[in-house]
């Protein structure tokens, strides 16, 4: 995924359109998966000088037809050829790197038009996809739901409609690299036409509306797909795709819904009434709070069906990994499961349709105690101090005093900072006793692609973290302790690693390092693994000390 988050940035660069960036890297991918003689042809005629632009405008349109979007002309062409050549492009990458630039960099402003992932995977968990389903979407934006589907290896059809059409474009680029046929997708305004005929059902309903979306509603008022749900109003535009993704359902669906449609007014009385008398209602599934980026709604998933006379509640709003300003699904196993059982647990409770308060479908009320986990305890909860590094400029004054400028090259990623070979450099007394580091500090690169680590040790010098560095100051010595194990350990590494990928410059947001969450039990043992790193620290460092003795022999 990597390589392909490279070429995506070195794109917006030469292009003001994200959707074109988009499509444009989606192109290349396709070529690299079904056509990558086509790249090494292209590869090979440029190592022979020869221009290469015009036989690759060739290539991809003779590919893609009216879907290619040209790229900027100034970009260099033979890099980003090679660095497609070198990327891995499986499904799952293609999921992942949708994911990370839609919901992980928000800075794209992508999020609005897509799922994430963990919430597709889990909506097709819920669906049980079968050979030879037929699966429908109302309004499937950048087609992120549909990546989810490739994952179950089933055969299956989908159909939908969208609004926008460039964000159909770009579904389609995006399921031309899965190889998945896109030929029963259209535009179009699902209020004003209805493009299948009202008899049409489809195996699998999957769904996640636009809430934000211009809703005409006097083109609902006579439409009898609509009206025989109640009157739908600007404030609820998820209700028109919810409804009319049900008008076609045969035998499951799932929807995203927002948990105020799910409690008593009078827009969504008739609709809740209607699902409920019918038996459509299967299940009501709380997500976490916080997993939708600059939303701040409650959110549930709806799971229709035919023929219920029990209605299951699955409260996973405690199922969630902080993962820099936003929570992520976890757990989703576990909810697959529930629903499976449907039985009365801690976790989910089981109500005869006929004892379901219509007023609200909520999973608390049914679920009287909200479950925790634990307490949610953060870097900045515990009182840690984050301070960026400052450049120390030359003196200005006749009271000076040595000191080390710490740099990232300085790093002893395996435990206390190696001082031994760091140049000392002259500043006034009251720049150095200003920006001076204390013994444990811990300091953690602000910028770059992988984060790089370091403890502070007592020293006779004064030393000093430039600019590019954050230092982390916790209030005593076993806090310090524990947060580095923490912040060494693989899977805070991966998040560490998210959170450089979420801004154009790969700098890390300090409220986003302040929200990380810590384990209750992230003080303990501390001290001895510490000791363990230092040690095997000291060991590498010998032995480069061995290698460079070596290559001077």
């Amino acid at each position: 995924m990597q390589k392909m988050l490279v070429v995506f940035d070195y794109l917006k660069r030469y292009h003001s359109d994200i959707f074109d960036v988009v499509c444009i890297l989606l192109e290349i991918i396709t070529l690299k998966r079904y056509a990558n003689k086509k790249i090494e042809e292209l590869l090979d005629k440029a190592k022979k000088r020869k221009p290469i632009v015009d036989d690759f405008n060739a290539v991809m349109t003779n590919l893609f037809g009216d879907l290619y979007v040209k790229p900027n002309a100034n970009i260099n062409l033979i890099k980003v050829l090679r660095e497609i050549d070198k990327a891995n492009v499986t499904n799952e990458q293609i999921e992942l790197l949708i994911n990370a630039i839609t919901q992980k960099r928000t800075i794209n402003k992508l999020y609005t038009y897509s799922t994430p992932m963990e919430i597709s995977r889990l909506i097709v968990g819920i669906l049980d996809i079968k050979n030879n389903d037929e699966i429908y979407n109302p309004c499937y934006g950048i087609g992120s739901l549909f990546l989810a589907l490739a994952r179950t290896n089933k055969k299956f059809k989908i159909y939908g409609e969208e609004l926008d059409s460039s964000l159909d474009k770009i579904t389609r680029l995006l399921l031309r690299t899965l190889n998945i046929p896109t030929n029963n997708l259209f535009v179009n305004n699902i209020l004003k036409n209805q493009i299948f005929p009202p008899e049409r059902e489809f195996n699998k309903i999957m769904c996640n509306p636009p809430i934000d979306a211009y809703i005409g509603t006097l083109d609902l008022k006579n439409n009898e797909r609509f009206a025989k749900y109640g009157f739908i109003t600007k404030s609820t535009p998820e209700l028109s795709f919810i409804i009319n993704g049900i008008s076609y359902l045969k035998d499951k669906g799932v929807f995203v819904i927002r948990n105020q449609l799910l409690k008593k007014t009078s827009v969504e009385e008739k609709f809740k009434e209607k699902i409920c008398k019918n038996g459509l209602l299967e299940a009501i599934i709380e997500l976490p709070k916080n997993i939708f980026p600059h939303n701040s709604a409650d959110f549930s998933l709806m799971v229709i069906s035919k023929n219920n006379n029990s209605v299951l509640h699955i409260d996973a709003s405690q199922f969630y990994k902080k993962e820099g300003k936003y929570n992520r699904l976890v757990r989703t196993d576990e909810i697959l499961e529930l629903l499976k059982k449907r039985k009365d647990t801690e976790y989910s409770k089981l109500t005869k349709l006929k004892n379901i308060n219509i007023d609200d479908l909520r999973v608390q009320p049914y679920l009287k105690k909200k479950h925790s986990n634990h307490s949610m305890m953060t870097i900045k909860s515990i009182g840690v101090e984050i301070i960026r590094g400052q450049r120390i400029c030359t003196p200005k004054t006749n009271a000076t005093k040595p000191y080390l400028n710490i740099g990232i090259i300085n790093f002893n990623e395996c435990g206390f900072i190696d001082e031994s070979n760091i140049e000392q450099n002259i500043a006034d007394v009251d720049k150095i006793e200003a920006c001076k580091l204390k013994p444990y500090d811990i300091l953690l690169s602000l910028r770059g692609i992988a984060p790089k680590l370091t403890m502070v040790n007592k020293s006779k010098i004064d030393m000093v973290a430039n600019a590019g560095i954050l230092i982390l100051r916790a209030k005593n010595k076993e806090d310090a302790l524990g947060l580095f194990c923490f912040l060494f350990s693989k899977n805070t590494q991966k998040i560490l690693s998210e959170l450089y990928e979420q801004t154009e410059t790969r700098t890390i947001d300090i409220n986003d390092l302040y929200n990380i969450e810590l384990p209750q039990d992230f003080r303990e043992n501390a001290l001895e693994k510490f000791k363990q790193i230092n040690n095997i620290g000291n060991k590498i460092k010998n032995l480069y000390k061995e290698l460079e003795s070596l290559r001077d022999s």
